[in-house]
This record gives C-alpha cells, structure tokens and sequence, in this order.
C-alpha cells in the first residue's frame, strides 16, 4: 500500500502498480510436454514468493490462498521475475502459539492435508508454495482429480510423484526442495525461513554471481575488442596519410 485517502463516503487505498500479469497466465503460456519454466527462473520466482511469506509469518500473518493466480510480475520485462504476493481477503493473524485454525478456506489444489482437517496453522502457506514451485517445473499440480472431492482426497493422501517426461532433466536439490515443502506433518515440513536455506534457492546467488562475472568478462572482451579495432584504425590512417604524403613529392 502507497497511501490511504478518506472522505465522506469511501476510503480509497493506493496500491503499487505491477504490470507483469499474473504468475498462471506464465504457466499456461510456457507449459508443454516436457515441463514448464526452467530451474533458475522458478527458484528465482519461489525465493521472491518465499521472501513474502516469511515476512508474513514473522508479522502473525498467514495468507491462506496463495496460488498462482495471487502472485503478479512487477515488470513486463521477461528478465525481471520479481513476484509480489496479492488478495489478503482469506488472511488472518495468526502468530506461533495460537490455538490452530480450523476454518477450511483456499482454493482446492494448494490445500494442505492438516486444513482439510480443519486443524492447522501458517505452515499451510509453506505447502501451497510447494504446490506452486511443483507445477512451476511441470505445469500441473501434484494433486489432481475431476472433482474437489476427488482433488481433496489425493491431497489427505499426500502421496506424489515426479513423471519422467517432465521430470527427468530436473535436479535432485528441486525435487528435494518440493519434498521438503510437501511433507504430509506440518511439524516436519520446513518453515518459509527454512525454505530459502535449502540449497536449491541458495544456489541461485552463486549462479548470479557466475552469471555477472561472465557478463563482465564479455564487457571486457568487448571493450578490448574495441582497443584494439581503434588502433588498427589509427594505424591504417596513418599509413594513408604516409602514402598521400609520398605520392605528393
């Protein structure tokens, strides 16, 4: 929120504008047979999704509907995958040591086993991010069904699997990372501070480090290219000048 405006008859809320669409119209774009975003960018994608939820729990907070359709791009530019987390109307505060929720609110597929049985607490946003960050390397999610009945029942199971066809070029630390968000007991499952230690995210610094010092080397060769073109061009001006100066006496 920018700011906060009141008069007679409304109260007006400015909010940031992001205008990079919706994280699920991504996924319908780039989903096909053989998976959906490529790791980096999803671990990009979750650790910004993750920063959120942290901040939320630190804060009391739980947020209850996290899936795609809640998580917008900043910027149109397709380089740029920062995400921000929207639509707090199933939110509530929520901080370690209340007694549990029991309301069961969300949308089907990022449900976790425990809100189902109406007795859970803020680890059910670090399961549907784990939902997210599965269908984010696949483009489906890990529970499925032809009715939220069915769909509810396949996630009391919690049992999943990684299909070769989408699944065989991805890394072991993702599949960890996802198993480490999807266990069944809330008290196993890793918290969202836990989650952005767990190697798959902690990578990513060490391959945009790689990935700067490789640009930089390019701007370097670059530049040197351009010496050297420059003094080739110097030279050879030089050398027309010798010979005008020549054919002139």
């Amino acid at each position: 929120m920018v700011d906060i405006f009141e008069d007679v008859e409304f109260v007006h809320i400015v909010t940031e504008k992001y205008v990079g669409g919706e994280l699920f119209d991504k996924i319908i774009d780039y989903t096909t047979d053989e998976g959906c975003f490529d790791e980096i960018d999803a671990a990009t994608i979750i650790k910004s999704l993750l920063e959120a939820v942290a901040y939320l729990h630190r804060n009391g907070i739980v947020h209850r509907d996290i899936k795609p359709e809640n998580v917008l791009f900043v910027s149109e530019d397709e380089e740029d995958l920062t995400v921000k987390l929207i639509d707090f109307g199933l939110s509530r505060r929520h901080k370690k040591g209340d007694a549990y929720m029991s309301n069961p609110v969300g949308t089907a597929y990022y449900m976790s086993p425990e809100l189902l049985k109406g007795k859970y607490d803020q680890s059910c946003d670090v399961w549907s991010t784990g939902i997210v960050a599965y269908i984010l390397l696949c483009g489906y999610p890990p529970f499925n069904g032809d009715t939220d009945p069915d769909i509810f029942e396949a996630i009391k199971q919690a049992s999943f699997h990684f299909p070769s066809q989408a699944w065989g070029h991805v890394s072991p630390e993702a599949k960890d990372f996802i198993k480490c968000l999807l266990r069944k007991d809330p008290r196993k499952r890793f918290t969202a501070e836990e989650a952005l230690k767990h190697p798959w995210i902690r990578n990513l610094d060490r391959y945009h480090e790689h990935e700067q010092q490789q640009l930089e080397a390019a701007e370097r060769t670059t530049s040197s290219r351009n010496k050297s073109r420059e003094e080739l061009l110097n030279v050879m001006r030089n050398l027309n000048l010798k010979q005008a100066n020549i054919r002139q006496h």
